[in-house]
């Protein structure tokens, strides 16, 4: 059935909400659908966390497939989308996720028990949210998750030896470099970020520093040779701040039903499903599927279709 433009739209109008972060007031952009569209509709709401550089319209294409049956929300992450930077300039997994419940906590009506559903880095967050805040998480779902200690693929690497990060602009690396490198396809959603590169390429290029030092955090090993800034001094690792739970590969925290995705041409991350389940506790149940071909890093926006209908069987079957 084709999916009514007005339920892709219309949750979509930006909602801000400010609370006290660690080191002052942070302002966190984010929607929320308040309700199912469907009355008949007793679903539970859906916590939607966006990956590294990217924001609450990645799941644009999701939301009329998940909204008529769950009520949804999703923030953007400290330093991205129309949110704030970070007041105390800490972007780790555990920051992002206590942001995340800290917008939870006070949003109106109650939120009370809900799923969460996270991409990239917000698959990272999503854990660590799960296993903080499982009094109140009734499935954990990840799609393409930075979980791993050592996530990155060797091409990623090497693009890094290269002075390049394939998730950032910068001068060499084009915005639709990036995007051709993150999306394998289709070809319509390629179209879609060229027709919008003259909006999007500027703000992306004006966040560089920002990226970088949020980059820097996230995955405090991989870093550009000293080659790359010629006539400058390296710069000194981040310093240390709190690690997630799962910092050290171990994922008994988990204690929900965890759904997992991956994309077989993920050119951003491994395809590692089982790095996760074989590192779960074996009595909690946890749905992997096999590795979609022809599906880079982002099946959300590859095949929005097939991941909602996936998710929402795998939310059937849980609730049955």
């Amino acid at each position: 059935m084709p999916m009514d433009i007005r339920s892709r739209v219309g949750f979509l109008r930006p909602r801000k909400h400010r609370f006290d972060g660690t080191a002052g007031s942070e302002r966190i952009a984010y929607l929320d659908s308040r309700r199912p569209r469907s009355p008949q509709s007793a679903g539970a709401p859906i916590l939607l966390l966006h990956g590294f550089t990217a924001d609450r319209w990645c799941w644009l294409e999701m939301f009329g497939r998940l909204a008529g049956q769950h009520r949804l929300i999703a923030p953007e992450l400290a330093g991205h989308g129309a949110s704030s930077e970070a007041a105390d300039g800490d972007y780790t997994i555990v920051r992002q996720a206590r942001r995340a419940r800290a917008l939870v906590e006070r949003l109106t009506p109650p939120v009370g028990p809900h799923h969460v559903l996270g991409h990239s880095m917000g698959g990272g967050v999503a854990t660590e949210y799960a296993i903080r805040y499982a009094g109140d998480v009734l499935s954990l779902g990840l799609i393409a998750p930075a979980v791993a200690q050592d996530p990155h693929t060797p091409e990623f690497h090497k693009h890094i030896e290269n002075c390049i990060n394939p998730l950032i602009v910068a001068p060499g690396w084009r915005f639709m470099d990036k995007v051709h490198y993150v999306i394998r396809g289709p070809a319509r959603v390629h179209r879609r970020f060229k027709l919008l590169s003259p909006l999007l390429a500027p703000r992306e290029r004006s966040r560089r520093a920002r990226y970088e030092t949020i980059f820097g955090q996230l995955a405090p090993d991989v870093r550009k040779p000293p080659s790359c800034s010629p006539g400058e001094e390296r710069e000194d690792a981040p310093p240390p701040r709190e690690r997630p739970s799962y910092a050290d590969g171990d994922f008994t925290g988990i204690r929900q039903p965890t759904f997992i995705l991956w994309g077989a041409d993920d050119r951003v991350l491994k395809p590692e499903p089982d790095y996760i389940t074989s590192r779960m506790d074996p009595e909690v149940p946890a749905h992997a599927e096999d590795l979609w071909e022809k599906t880079g890093h982002t099946p959300i926006m590859e095949k929005p279709g097939p991941t909602a209908a996936t998710y929402l069987r795998f939310l059937d079957k849980i609730a049955s």
